[in-house]
């Protein structure tokens, strides 16, 4: 048996024994369930009155079955979890060795990683109408449904599965005026991510006729899927000259957007594309552009295109600094020394990159950052803001020097007591750190005493009493 060949009636036993574990309450989840049935359902039934029915052999097209084998079976292992995991399950459930049928318990895994994926989706509930659950579930059962709220999922699957037969028999360029697919997604980005080139010539042919040069912004998503060959067929397909202001103006940033790809290969050969189309210097918008990218390469490890960006002057500043998360930081997440290693040489700021691996755990990038020869102290005081003890204690076992604060940094000893963390203050002290230093015109132990005045700490007070400290002098 194919693991995909699942009957409908195992789907349905699935959605009953979900919605036991899950209850009547869970509306959200069980109508998602439904839906995703619902139109894998009808991508079949769509041929039942169709003129390809006649010309196919063997009976109806799996179309559903195809479309979940693009999706799922040829996901690779590193891929994303919810195709493996739903790959997985098929193979649990789909075994003919009555052998080795699943038991109860991984039974139960199927339904709760099933639950899991529902439950995460986008809802579902404009397709509805207020009825009650138990009635739409009748309703669904039954099979009373209007094929035309299914037309874009239709459509999207088709484009998955390269099958330009129905692409021709829908109706012409309706689908660009379409929302994007509650399931599959936008269709552009399913475009440039799975389209085959004939399944594209279809698309751009229905684009031209009606006057629409969009299929140029499907260079995106085929860069981001490592797609270099379509990537190739679309800007030499036709002419981009496109009569068209807003492209004149903010074309060449659209095509560097585009960089955002795994092999340097195609970020070059987009590069030599838009020096040609564009044949004027980068400006510090496009740096600031290539700079949004690079943090998009830290983020997924692409060493080789981060290298090729740096090498094209992409800024670590952004236009409009929505968060603080630079490249380096996301490096450090990543766990990619080597990108670490380039950005270092790169970045302005080591600021709070060691604290970032630590937190993920990436030893050998918290040794490199520890062994190079640059100040650690902005990075203890950053760490004991956030009260980061294990950060904190790598960094004292390290031997951060704690006698002296750094210019414009928090003093660790006024950090703890802000934070009101007692066993951190102490392990400060047991570590050397200074109560007598000036600190903001006055001196550290006076700062900490008008904290716990200002804040009602009593027993810090105790605690200063108690070691023969003068609480009078934070008055």
């Amino acid at each position: 048996m194919n693991i995909l060949d699942l009957p409908l009636e195992l789907f349905q036993a699935i959605l009953a024994k979900s919605i036991v574990v899950r209850s009547w309450e869970r509306e959200t989840f069980a109508e998602q369930i439904i839906e995703t049935i619902f139109a894998f359902k009808l991508l079949d039934a769509f041929f039942s009155d169709s003129q390809i029915l006649a010309k196919a052999q063997g009976g109806v097209p799996p179309f559903a079955a195809a479309y979940l084998e693009s999706r799922v079976l040829n996901e690779p292992e590193s891929g994303k979890p919810v195709l493996v995991g739903l790959r997985h399950i098929a193979k649990i459930l789909c075994t003919d060795n009555e052998s080795q049928a699943p038991d109860q318990g991984e039974i139960d895994d199927c339904v709760s990683f099933l639950c899991s994926v529902a439950a995460t989706n986008r809802t579902l509930d404009h397709y509805w109408d207020d009825d009650p659950l138990q009635r739409r579930l009748h309703y669904f059962f039954l099979d009373n449904f209007e094929e035309e709220d299914f037309a874009q999922e239709l459509f999207v699957a088709a484009i998955v599965t390269n099958n330009t037969q129905i692409l021709r028999n829908l109706p012409s360029s309706t689908w660009r005026t379409r929302p994007p697919s509650d399931m599959f997604g936008e269709c552009d980005d399913i475009v440039g991510e799975f389209a085959n080139e004939n399944t594209m010539v279809e698309l751009i042919k229905d684009l031209d006729n009606h006057g629409n040069s969009d299929w140029r912004y499907w260079i995106h998503p085929a860069a981001a899927a490592d797609r270099v060959e379509i990537v190739k067929f679309l800007f030499n397909y036709t002419l981009w000259d496109f009569d068209d202001q807003d492209w004149t103006q903010n074309g060449s940033k659209y095509i560097l957007g585009a960089l955002g790809t795994p092999k340097r290969e195609t970020a070059e050969y987009i590069m030599e594309r838009r020096d040609s189309l564009f044949p004027t210097k980068l400006d510090i918008d496009d740096h600031f552009i290539m700079g949004d990218i690079l943090r998009l390469c830290a983020e997924k490890g692409w060493f080789e295109v981060a290298k090729y960006l740096l090498e094209k002057g992409a800024t670590f500043k952004r236009k409009h600094n929505t968060d603080n998360y630079g490249p380096l930081i996301r490096a450090c997440r990543v766990g990619s020394l080597d990108l670490v290693k380039l950005l270092l040489r790169a970045s302005p700021s080591r600021l709070g990159a060691l604290g970032t691996a630590a937190k993920c755990n990436h030893k050998d990038i918290m040794r490199y950052l520890l062994e190079s020869e640059q100040s650690i102290e902005y990075e203890f005081c950053r760490a004991v803001i956030g009260g980061n003890m294990g950060t904190i204690r790598l960094l004292l076992d390290h031997g951060v020097d704690l006698t002296s604060t750094p210019p414009n940094a928090t003093h660790p000893l006024v950090s703890a007591i802000r934070l009101e963390n007692e066993e951190l203050f102490l392990l400060l002290l047991e570590h050397g750190a200074c109560l007598d230093e000036s600190y903001q015109g006055t001196t550290v132990i006076e700062e900490c005493i008008a904290i716990a005045k200002r804040d009602g700490l009593e027993s810090w007070l105790e605690i200063f009493t108690d070691a023969c400290l003068n609480i009078d002098a934070g008055s």
